[in-house]
């Protein structure tokens, strides 16, 4: 399933550092955009908080991480309500 949900070819991988830029990334848009879409400033804050503390840890828990941060998509989409 990762492989389909990331957007790269059929076995093609990315590095564990790679998939944590890229939700540094999605986070960081976040901060920048005024609008939380479907969702609200809070949740998304706490959401953010979670992803933050599961990459805090040694070895950063990016598996979680990375279902917070999709979680976070469908709310803000629309896809999917508390």
């Amino acid at each position: 399933m990762y492989e389909h949900c990331s957007g790269l070819p059929p076995g093609m991988l990315l590095t564990e550092q790679e998939r944590i830029d890229r939700m540094v990334e999605f986070w960081n848009a976040v901060r920048i955009n005024d609008d939380p879409g479907s969702t609200n400033w809070g949740v998304l804050e706490n959401l953010e908080r979670q992803v933050t503390d599961c990459l805090a840890v040694q070895p950063p828990d990016v598996e979680f991480a990375e279902r917070l941060t999709a979680y976070a998509m469908l709310l803000m989409t629309g896809q999917m309500s508390l």
